[in-house]
């Protein structure tokens, strides 16, 4: 039962494709596909604590590097801090014993062994840090919220949902197109694409980014993907997308 329901896209694209076919090759072969946001991400907590806060709502757009949400920290946060005394203490103690082996007063054991000291409160310092970076999560990329799935307060496990976020300023369009048109397909082509449930139809230009090497055996099917700017989003991910080929010889 759930094969059947996987095949249900390939199958309407094949009778949609079958349909054109017989509509006569002067006019071209129309093939229906489907837009998809071109980076589409699941933001997961990647340790179990609770929310202290998140900083964006559904539909709020996002930049690269944005804390989007802020886990419980505060112990890490004071383990930072503590380290940051030490290794301030560390630092006046080396730079101190330096200057008395510069002077020849104290011996290059001492000084070499305040210098470990120091090192080693500095790579602690910065583990310290990277474990309350871990509680933060940063928009991976330019785009929107689409869903927020926790509220503050919540504990959230591992790999818990907490937000999705796309990119959809540029769209992934992707079709599955009879193999006879292996031959007029390639990487870097345009093709002339539309939108037909935008009213009145959308009509943009898209670059072919992939054509797939391997046919279906059972379908006579291969995937093409296509690359649209869509900087104003007149269109939008999950919307229908037709393109026609012109001829095949």
């Amino acid at each position: 039962m759930i094969f059947g329901r996987q095949l249900m896209p390939i199958l309407t694209v094949m009778v949609f494709f079958s349909a054109s076919l017989n509509a006569g090759a002067a006019e071209g072969l129309v093939c229906e596909g489907v837009a998809k946001p071109r980076q589409s991400v699941v933001m997961s907590a990647s340790l179990s604590e609770a929310i202290v806060s998140i900083n964006v709502e559904e539909g709020e757009r996002i930049a690269k590097g944005q804390v989007l949400v802020n886990l419980e920290s505060e112990k890490e946060v004071l383990s930072v801090e503590r380290l940051e005394v030490m290794v301030t203490k560390a630092e006046f103690d080396f730079n101190a014993v330096k200057r008395l082996f510069d002077q020849k007063v104290t011996s290059r054991d001492e000084m070499l062994s305040k210098e470990v000291e120091l090192k080693r409160m500095q790579v602690e310092l910065e583990m310290a840090k990277a474990v309350v970076a871990e509680r933060q999560m940063l928009a991976p990329f330019d785009g929107v919220v689409v869903n927020r799935y926790r509220e503050p307060g919540e504990a959230v496990n591992e790999a818990d949902p907490i937000l999705k976020v796309i990119d959809a300023d540029k769209l992934l369009l992707l079709f599955y197109m009879d193999v006879r048109m292996l031959s007029v397909l390639k990487v870097g082509d345009q093709l002339d694409v539309t939108f037909p449930e935008i009213s009145p139809p959308l009509a943009r230009k898209a670059v072919i980014t992939f054509v797939d090497p391997e046919v279906d055996g059972r379908s006579g099917m291969f995937r093409v993907r296509l690359l649209m700017e869509n900087a104003d989003h007149a269109a939008r991910p999950g919307m229908k997308v037709r393109t026609e080929i012109p001829s095949i010889p």
